[in-house]
């Protein structure tokens, strides 16, 4: 009835999303200059001198920019 065969399709998917979600998380917090940048952002949050949002798309700009 094709139930292995989709079961194997979403579980190739699942696969390809998750190893693409993992080396960009890797790439991105790996950067020297994303965490110093991270850093600055945290204390910035801490200090209500920036929401969680803000700096997200701030460090996520950034990291584009490279």
């Amino acid at each position: 009835n094709g139930h292995f065969e989709r079961n194997r399709h979403r579980q190739n998917k699942f696969w390809l999303l998750q190893s693409i979600d993992e080396t960009l998380k890797n790439r991105f917090y790996q950067n020297p200059m994303i965490k110093e940048a991270l850093k600055e952002q945290l204390e910035a949050l801490e200090k209500n001198q920036v929401t969680p949002f803000e700096a997200a798309a701030y460090l996520l700009e950034k990291f584009e920019n490279l």
